[in-house]
Formats: C-alpha cells, sequence, structure tokens
C-alpha cells in the first residue's frame, strides 16, 4: 500500500522577544512556503502576532489566552484535525505546509508529546522540525532563568541565533553557545532582516522528525502573569514611549505588547517593548482591541498595568506630541 501523502510541520517555537514573528512574516512571503497554514498561540487578551502576521497576507489561525503545550493543547489538536478534514472535503484551500508558532513561554517537549496521541495528526501531518530561535544578546541569561528556553533549544532541529547584528560582543557567546549545546544541528544566524526560507528549508533537510520522541510533562517558569491595560483614547507617543523605557526598566516585566491609537495617526499602532521599544501600523482591523498586553515574573503584571496607567495619566494621556 502506498504511504499517505503527509502535510509538512514547521514548529517555530524560542523565548519572548526573540523574533519569531519577524522570521515568521519573511519566511510565509516567500516561495518556500507558497501558501501555507499558519498557526499562531499567544498569551493575552489582544492576538498581536497575528496582526503582524496579516499585514499583506492571508489571516493566520490564532490560538488565545492560553499556551500551547498545555492549556491550549487540545484546541490545536482539534484545529490540525479539523483542518485535516476541511482540506480533505475542499472546504478549504489546499495547504502544503502548516507552519505553527507557539508562544514564547511554551514548552515544545511537552507540545509534540501532546501531538503524538493524535492519531489523524500522526498519519496526516509529518513533522518537518522544530525551529528555535535563540537571543543573540539575551538568550544566555534567559537559559538559566527560563526552563523553557533549555527546552526550546533541546527539542530543536534548527537553532537561529537572532538580532545578531545589534548585539555586539556578547553575539559571539550566544553562536557558541548554542553549537555547543547542540553540535549535530544546523545553527544559523540572523541579523534584523531575518534568514531566507530557502536557507531554512535547506537546514531542515528532507527528513520527517519523528512525533513521539518526547513524552514530558510541561516545565515552565514560576510566578508568570499576564495582564492586559485597555487604551481606548488616543495617546502621545512621547508619553507612551517615556512610561514604557519607566516600567521596563524593573526586571519583572518581559514583555510589553498591543495595539495603540496615537494621536496624529490614522490607524492603530503595533506597539511592542522588550529590550527595545518599537512601533508600527497595524492593518487597523475593526475588532482590534486597543491596549497593551504585559507579561511579567514575580510581580503580578496586573500591579505592572497599574503602574503604566498612573504614569501614562500623570504625563497627560491624549492631547500631547
Amino acid at each position: 500500500m502506498a504511504k499517505r501523502a503527509q502535510v509538512p510541520i514547521v514548529l517555530l517555537t524560542g523565548f519572548l522577544g526573540t523574533g519569531k514573528t519577524s522570521l515568521l512574516k519573511r519566511w510565509i512571503r516567500e516561495p518556500e512556503f507558497s501558501g501555507a497554514m499558519v498557526i499562531v498561540n499567544e498569551l493575552g487578551e489582544v492576538g498581536l502576532d497575528q496582526q503582524i502576521l496579516t499585514m499583506g497576507g492571508d489571516v493566520p489561525l490564532l490560538l488565545e489566552n492560553g499556551c500551547a503545550c498545555c492549556e491550549s493543547t487540545g484546541d490545536l489538536v482539534a484545529m490540525l484535525e479539523r483542518l485535516f478534514y476541511d482540506r480533505l472535503h475542499r472546504k478549504i484551500t489546499a495547504f502544503s505546509w502548516v507552519l505553527i508558532e507557539t508562544t514564547g513561554l511554551a514548552d515544545p517537549k511537552a507540545l509534540l508529546a501532546r501531538l503524538s496521541e493524535s492519531e489523524i495528526v500522526r498519519e496526516r501531518y509529518a513533522l518537518a522540525g522544530v525551529v528555535t530561535t535563540f537571543d543573540a544578546a539575551k538568550g544566555p541569561a534567559q537559559l538559566l532563568r527560563h526552563p523553557e528556553v533549555s527546552s526550546q533549544l533541546d527539542c530543536a532541529d534548527v537553532v537561529v541565533v537572532t538580532r545578531s547584528d545589534i548585539a555586539g560582543a556578547v553575539d559571539g557567546e550566544a553562536l557558541e553557545l548554542a553549537r555547543r549545546m547542540r553540535p549535530e544541528i544546523p545553527v544559523l544566524e540572523s541579523a534584523t532582516e531575518g534568514i531566507p526560507a530557502a536557507s531554512l528549508r535547506a537546514a531542515l533537510g528532507t527528513v520527517s522528525q519523528p512525533w513521539e520522541r518526547f513524552h514530558t510533562a510541561a516545565e515552565h517558569t514560576p510566578d508568570i502573569s499576564t495582564a492586559f491595560l485597555p487604551l481606548k483614547e488616543a495617546i502621545s507617543w512621547t508619553a507612551l514611549e517615556a512610561a514604557l523605557q519607566q516600567v521596563q526598566s524593573d526586571d519583572a516585566v518581559l514583555r510589553i505588547k498591543g495595539l495603540v491609537r496615537l494621536t496624529g495617526c490614522e490607524t492603530p499602532e503595533i506597539v511592542q517593548a522588550s529590550d527595545t521599544i518599537t512601533r508600527e501600523p497595524s492593518p487597523g482591523r475593526p475588532d482590534s482591541a486597543l491596549g497593551l498586553t504585559i507579561i511579567a515574573q514575580g510581580v503580578h503584571a496586573s500591579a505592572i498595568a497599574a503602574t503604566l496607567a498612573s504614569r501614562l495619566t500623570f504625563r497627560g494621556l491624549s492631547s500631547r506630541r
């Protein structure tokens, strides 16, 4: 009996702020992944990565408000099973790849273990490989502090060391650490513009990886919390940037991101803060919730949100630039 054709899956993982979405945004616009089905998993109330990926492309599927390796795993399995049947019965356009971006706090070993329990996933999808992003500047410190980073590197088939052009002297340390930990797999170096999809495909090779290679429960950094700060009114960028710089100096803050209406801008802007603060125009989807998602450790994110709100109020929320 001929072997059934399987749809290859690439699992993209890596800690918060390591550039997963930026890489994925480039890859889905290149011919190597043309027509791919994209699934993104996020913590928080706003699907920001979905917003970024939809700029100029199709709308990806979104798993919200939960980590794909634990509370949202059943949703991911159900989504893959439904996609197979919808594709089989021609309810959706045929796709030749599935690209899954996990939240930065996901433990991919546990996620792969759960996916392997689905007969449909095992039979109808092939694991092309796990791609792990590792920050050139912050990666070594994140590895010591967050158990998810160790798991993400352990199960990688390709490691992409990101932001190597802005990391300075520590760039070599992260590259050497990744190569020392995983000497048997490709370790690629990615600057701000990312790496081509062709380079990733070549690094992954043509041999599928076994679904059943891990059987483990998820291991997470303790005391992680999220909160959402609604921001319905227009905000001065000067005031917002200054407030973000102040709260970002707290080591408890892991990531801040969201959609904000800035004074003088016709559509909401995508605002992100980890070690740098960036903004870019969003598609301005009418169903988008305006506000910022805060991810923190050790201090409840709601306290960070309250501090940020008070600083914005003090600086003058909406009228000044």
